[in-house]
């Protein structure tokens, strides 16, 4: 894997950046077995896993780094995890770490996911300015509705889906919030 990997506030770079970073989930399903050998599946949505690595913390300032991804994960804090276009709140659940230098930390880490994104949802409602995104409900103006919703017919499938998206949080935002009248 290329690039940075983003924990909160850590910054993993360079070979720091762990080759695997293994993450997924499963779909949650009742499955109703009938008489005569007939089957009723009732699909109840998606149940995210967990996302887990392994790397080495390294420099001068490894120790303190690797302090503040302990204070992480006794805290509770949720945080933003991004990597390579993905998008993931999460709270790091395990940590285990094998100091022997104080400059050169291998560890393990695991983190809960909380909600899932991806950068061009969190780029899209960034630049039309609705706010949350993928980090929390989101409401929207009648002008911002209406700035989504045009770019439903994007020819382009990642803004048209990230569009869908959007437009799917802010109607459901404004239906919680009382908003309704979009």
């Amino acid at each position: 894997m290329a690039g940075s990997l983003v924990l909160g506030p850590v910054l993993f770079q360079g070979f720091e950046v762990p080759a695997v970073l293994r993450f997924g989930g499963e779909q949650s399903l009742v499955v109703h077995d009938l008489p005569g050998g007939g089957r009723v599946v009732d699909v109840m949505g998606a149940k995210e896993g967990t996302v887990s690595w392994r790397g080495i913390v390294s420099g001068a300032d490894a120790a303190d780094r690797v302090r503040l991804l302990e204070r992480l994960r006794r805290s509770g804090t949720v945080l933003p995890l991004s990597w390579e276009g993905w998008l993931y709140t999460v709270v790091v659940s395990k940590l285990a770490v094998k100091a022997a230098n104080p400059a050169w930390i291998p560890y393990d880490l695991e983190a809960c996911v909380v909600s899932v994104g991806d950068v061009a949802t969190v780029a899209l409602e960034t630049a039309i300015g609705v706010g949350a995104g993928v980090f929390g409900g989101v409401t929207g103006t009648a002008a911002q509705v209406a700035a989504v919703s045009g770019l439903l017919g994007s020819g382009d499938p990642v803004v048209a889906m990230a569009a869908a998206g959007s437009l799917a949080r802010m109607v459901a935002g404004n239906a919680f919030a009382g908003g309704g009248g979009l």
